[in-house]
């Protein structure tokens, strides 16, 4: 039974039913020629009669023989547009795979300049309240020597990453250095110099102009140097300590002959 609402309704069959059918047709015509075919030469000693009918299903044999070459041309046809959409849609996936790797890279792209539009944004506004507010010369020196103070360090030239010592000297190695030794001399010839300003203050001229120079003289002297001079000042107090001694002796012992 056909349904009512399929009437009106044109369906379009595909190549390989359209093939089937053709075949079946084709199978059936040849069935009927071959009976009828047989039922004509079956009669013994009398001609062939109804020869109309063969002739007929001979013509439809071969119209139906034409249909089919065009139905398989056609198969061809449609089996090479198949190969060929089957590349077509490897290409589409191809395609599709760069188009999301380049989506993504687009999308990173995005990120990196939004998040460098921000930060320029942010330096454009400490740039203009820079402008807009001054800063004094004094700021500027103590954030200087913030700076200098908390991040400059130089390591000596043995230290390597990774030596339990500290990459900057202590504060006993600085004393017992050769600045160190330096600072403690001059605070020690200061004090000489007090003692003696303040006795040419009570009776004599004071000469301040030849103490500064050989203050400055050391201070400008390399350490070799420096360091035979330490030892000629320290051989000359030693000999004035011993000739002091020996004039002590002498004036002791002219007191008791005495």
């Amino acid at each position: 039974m056909v349904d009512i609402s399929e009437i009106g309704i044109t369906y379009h069959l595909s190549t390989e039913n359209i093939i089937s059918g053709q075949l079946d047709d084709f199978a059936n015509l040849t069935k009927e020629f071959f009976d009828n075919l047989t039922k004509v030469y079956s009669q013994r000693g009398r001609p062939p009669t109804n020869t109309e009918a063969l002739n007929k299903i001979g013509e439809d044999l071969a119209y139906k023989g034409n249909d089919l070459k065009k139905s398989l041309q056609t198969a061809i046809e449609q089996i090479n547009v198949c190969k060929d959409i089957d590349k077509v849609k490897e290409e589409i996936t191809k395609v599709e795979k760069e188009i999301l790797q380049t989506h993504s890279q687009l999308k990173e792209a995005e990120k990196i300049l939004a998040v460098a539009v921000f930060q320029a944004k942010k330096k454009l506004e400490a740039g203009k309240q820079a402008k807009s507010a001054s800063v004094s010369c004094e700021d500027l020196i103590k954030f200087a020597f913030r700076i200098s103070s908390g991040n400059s360090v130089e390591a000596p030239q043995d230290w390597k990453p990774g030596d339990p010592r500290r990459p900057y000297p202590l504060d006993i190695e600085m004393r017992s250095g050769t600045l160190g030794q330096l600072s403690l001399k001059n605070g020690d010839a200061m004090t000489v110099d007090e003692n003696n300003t303040e006795d040419n203050k009570t009776g004599g001229l004071w000469q301040g102009t030849s103490s500064t120079d050989d203050k400055v003289h050391l201070a400008t002297m390399p350490s070799a140097l420096l360091s035979n001079v330490n030892k000629t000042s320290s051989q000359q107090a030693n000999n004035e300590e011993v000739e002091f001694m020996s004039t002590s002796s002498d004036s002791s012992s002219s007191g008791d002959s005495t």
